[in-house]
């Protein structure tokens, strides 16, 4: 499909447009701002700042987790 996805046994499968999808979700940009004002490089960034985010998310939750059982 031209608009990055199509369609398989009736579900709709995301293709290309993860890169603006996840930003969407994860509520950092909307649709329409970034089809109109970001550039790839700013996608890119917003991904890097998401793996960050969830890097030190699995960080502090493996921390707490460890802490749990050493008591």
């Amino acid at each position: 499909d031209e608009d990055g996805r199509s369609k398989n046994a009736g579900k709709i499968v995301l293709e290309k447009s993860w890169l603006i999808w996840r930003i969407i979700f994860a509520k950092i940009g909307r649709l329409e701002e970034i089809e109109n004002f970001w550039t790839l490089d700013d996608l890119f960034d917003a991904h890097e700042i998401l793996n960050f985010k969830e890097d030190a998310e699995r960080r502090e939750i493996d921390k707490a987790k460890s802490k749990r059982g050493q008591r």
